[in-house]
């Protein structure tokens, strides 16, 4: 049973696909490094909601590794008093990130906000 030019040509494109993504799987293997989560994270302009103001957060793992169970915590300071709020994030793959948002009762105008990393674990 001879193959016609069609069912060659199918049959090549499959074989450069399938070589193509198993050579990017070996080299994304080979050429990841073993670094541990490395997390950072900054705050976005403030919006109004209807309960008060929401933050959002750009959660970034600059590292090799995914950390999973991100607790984020902010604390909005003014003169006269504080407000803490605090977020987990599931999940944020190696080199990646993630947004969360961090609702308050004070607008963020005349304060100043810190957020900070509390923890994560790895899978």
């Amino acid at each position: 049973m001879n193959k016609n030019r069609l069912e060659w040509t199918v049959f090549a494109v499959s074989l450069a696909l399938i070589a193509g993504v198993v050579s990017l799987l070996v080299y994304q293997h080979f050429a990841s490094g073993d670094a541990p989560p490395s997390i950072f994270v900054t705050a976005g302009p403030a919006i109004t909601t209807g309960g008060g103001f929401a933050v959002p957060f750009d959660i970034r793992n600059e590292g090799d590794v995914t950390a999973e169970d991100v607790r984020v915590e902010a604390t909005l300071n003014w003169p006269g008093g504080s407000e803490r709020g605090e977020t987990v994030v599931p999940l944020v793959p190696y080199r990646s990130h993630r947004r969360a948002w961090i609702a308050f009762t004070r607008g963020p105008a005349g304060a100043t906000l810190h957020p900070r990393v509390l923890g994560f674990r790895e899978p």
